[in-house]
């Protein structure tokens, strides 16, 4: 997530696709381990939620972010961090249609 900007632009529809995939995937005891290593680092719906303010970078963390809140637990989370929710309710009002939409998109 934090290289994310650095990424070309197919890099990033890839790197995003990974990271939804691996949101979706659990194991054999129905346990997804990408949701234990975001939960682990609390910080990083915060730091995708960031990506929002770069429009060429939104797209990318709309799909994560809202492929995140679709977790119960990481959508508490969402719910009660500050910074998360007043990026996306900003955003949700931006100038930019697309940022805008993908905002709004997580917020419903």
């Amino acid at each position: 997530v934090a290289m994310l900007p650095r990424v070309p632009f197919e890099g990033k529809k890839d790197a995003a696709a990974i990271f939804q995939g691996l949101m979706r995937t659990t194991d054999a005891d129905g346990k997804c381990h990408a949701l234990a290593h975001v939960v682990a680092r609390g910080g990083m719906l915060a730091s995708i939620a960031e990506k929002y303010d770069a429009p060429d970078e939104a797209l990318h963390a709309g799909c994560m972010l809202k492929e995140c809140v679709r977790h119960e637990e990481l959508a508490q989370m969402a719910l009660t961090d500050e910074e998360v929710m007043d990026r996306l309710f900003t955003h949700a009002d931006d100038a930019h249609f697309d940022v805008a939409s993908y905002a709004f998109g997580c917020l419903a």
